[in-house]
């Protein structure tokens, strides 16, 4: 990828990237920032937010400067906002991934599509796309209907969504290094909660960790190792992420913005403990157990694998959908090679 640097010789400040505002050298990550901003706007639009509306909240907040780079206050409590439809939701989260500071964080453009060209698989009970037919063209056609026959296979609203679940990151050697229970970002070597144990309730008769360690395995040693995932698999390695600078936040972004085609699931039934700071009982829940790879290339972790694990408990609505699916698995890594489960 190529870099410039220098004073730019014209910007926009409302939309520029940090580096682009500050003279540092900047590139197609810029970029991506800057559209990031533009995405924000849409979705806000869609919500039914007027541009004039948006521009001053950003002079009524903060340093009340107009940028989203230099209003950080004003630009995070926007993004915060009620987002409460799924595709807005879902928008705002891809473009705030596009805001990192960090532009070896932010996505690139065609990680950016292929996250929104989900939003055809994942929202399809709500029949509207961000994506029309015109606009497929580097889009694989066949694929694509494929990947629909395969997602209507399962019960809305497709994959479990991470606004509605609890979640887990899990590193190479099946220790937590990321919840959605949890504020801080990184966590010491030796904190407790880095245990299964701590989050997954064990039976005499169901080991729900041990089942779990299984389904990691399970999915690592079925996975389809060419095609669309096959230039992670050329570099695979059990390099333990949050040994690596930054490595966590690879992850927790990764997690974020994979496509469904980097993607294998299974489901399973456990038990889980909730969250610290809520009550302690034991509720059984449906586990969604992914498999996906870092998808930065530029990481120093290319060909690191890690697992998510979701759930949703037996007191959530979507969970009597959910609990008929269990010991079922999904493979979208080989749309396009005709084997998937």
């Amino acid at each position: 990828m190529s870099t410039t640097t220098g004073r730019p010789s014209a910007w926009s400040p409302r939309y520029a990237a940090p580096e682009v505002l500050n003279f540092e050298p900047r590139n197609r990550a810029s970029d991506v920032y800057s559209l990031g901003c533009i995405f924000i706007e849409m979705a806000s639009a869609i919500n039914g937010h007027r541009l004039s509306a948006m521009k001053h909240h950003w002079k009524s907040n903060g340093n009340t400067h107009i940028s989203f780079a230099q209003n950080k206050i004003a630009t995070l409590s926007w993004i915060k906002g009620d987002y409460y439809k799924p595709i807005q939701r879902f928008l705002k989260d891809v473009s705030f991934s596009m805001l990192d500071d960090n532009r070896l964080l932010r996505p690139t453009m065609e990680q950016v599509v292929n996250k929104l060209s989900d939003t055809d698989y994942e929202f399809r009970f709500l029949g509207t796309s961000l994506f029309k037919p015109c606009c497929r063209e580097s889009i694989n056609e066949p694929a694509f209907i494929e990947m629909l026959k395969l997602t209507s296979t399962l019960p809305v609203p497709g994959v479990f969504p991470a606004d509605f679940v609890t979640y887990l990151l899990i590193d190479s050697d099946m220790k937590v290094i990321h919840s959605s229970a949890w504020d801080e970002e990184n966590h010491a070597a030796n904190d407790p909660t880095m245990d299964l144990e701590f989050w997954l309730q064990n039976r005499p008769d169901y080991n729900t960790v041990h089942v779990l360690q299984s389904t990691c395995a399970e999915l690592l040693a079925v996975a389809h190792k060419s095609g669309e995932t096959g230039k992670f698999w050329k570099n695979y390695n059990t390099r333990v992420i949050r040994s690596v600078p930054n490595g966590i936040l690879y992850a927790q972004q990764s997690a974020k913005l994979a496509p469904l085609k980097y993607k294998i699931f299974k489901w399973i039934v456990g038990e889980g403990n909730n969250p610290p700071g809520q009550n302690n009982n034991v509720l059984a829940c449906v586990l969604q157990v992914t498999l996906l790879p870092i998808i930065f290339e530029r990481s120093g972790l290319l060909g690191s694998f890690f697992f998510q694990v979701s759930s949703i408990d037996s007191r959530s609505p979507h969970y009597r959908f959910w609990y008929p699916n269990r010991n079922k698995m999904l493979d979208f890594t080989t749309v396009g090679s005709g084997v998937h489960e």
